[in-house]
């Protein structure tokens, strides 16, 4: 009798111990699924080798526009559109390779509706009841895609202008002298446009018609980056690098770049005919 009162003194805070870890993991069980299920972003749970869905939050249900039981059970290539599942396989096979392995990538996936997104995925390796799995991050990229689409297709619109006008924009740091200058100023000046954006001096482009204006294109220059306001709408005679006498109309105001450092920003206009124009 006393050395089972001495077995049972010696286990019991054993057991109060394992039980306690036993609560404090089904609490930590309860808030992770808390937070899976609060998530606003859409989260999956998917089988590795089978590709089946074993859980799904309802951002991710709301999203695709499936009930949460339709889901589980189905392989996650039902979220693909049937051209990109050879691709996804292709990428399971990788992870299956390499389980541990990070993935993210960008892929079109498909609504309930049929309806295309623009999706990032971000997964990650997920122990699941013991079942080897992938926890999957889905983000919507699709409106951001459709304005940076809209935005150069109004930077493609304006370059057209551009060249139906002769007119190029350029910009250049005061600091320093140099600029960069759209393709339209080179194309107008005679000069073949740089494969990748290259600063350099503007007076490597504005070459003076005579001398007569020689003193003026050096006026202007020495405004420009002089680090001083500057406001200058002028008609300058230039010599093309092909040997045309060109009139541009240089047009010219202080100010900022996208990250908020000292500019002068302007354009260059071809207007010889009209100047021709005018004289006759």
């Amino acid at each position: 009798a006393a050395s089972a009162l001495v077995l049972y003194l010696l286990l019991r805070p054993l057991g109060a111990h394992v039980l306690q870890a036993h609560d404090l993991l089904a609490a930590s069980d309860t808030r992770h699924r808390q937070v899976f299920v609060g998530n606003p972003g859409p989260i999956l749970v998917y089988d590795l080798h089978s590709a089946e869905i074993l859980d799904v939050n309802p951002a991710a249900c709301a999203m695709f526009g499936w009930e949460r039981p339709e889901l589980l059970g189905r392989s996650i290539e039902a979220l693909w559109p049937s051209e990109g599942v050879e691709a996804l396989q292709r990428r399971l096979e990788q992870l299956r390779e390499r389980p541990d392995q990070t993935c993210v990538l960008r892929a079109q996936l498909q609504l309930r509706d049929g309806r295309l997104r623009q999706m990032e995925l971000r997964s990650n390796a997920l122990d699941y009841d013991g079942r080897e799995a992938r926890l999957l991050i889905v983000i919507d990229r699709t409106a951001e895609d459709e304005a940076l689409q809209r935005r150069d297709q109004a930077l493609a619109r304006l370059e057209e202008a551009h060249e139906l006008a002769r007119i190029g924009a350029w910009e250049v740091d005061p600091a320093t002298g140099e600029g960069r200058y759209a393709p339209q100023v080179y194309a107008l000046l005679g000069h073949r446009a740089p494969g990748t954006v290259r600063w350099h001096p503007f007076g490597d482009l504005l070459v003076p018609a005579d001398t007569a204006t020689a003193g003026l294109t050096s006026q202007l220059l020495e405004a420009i980056g002089s680090g001083e306001p500057v406001h200058l709408d002028v008609l300058l005679p230039l010599r093309a690098a092909d040997g045309r006498a060109v009139m541009v109309h240089l047009r010219a105001e202080s100010g900022v770049d996208e990250a908020g450092r000292p500019r002068v920003l302007g354009t260059l206009q071809d207007v010889t005919e009209r100047e021709q124009s005018r004289r006759l």
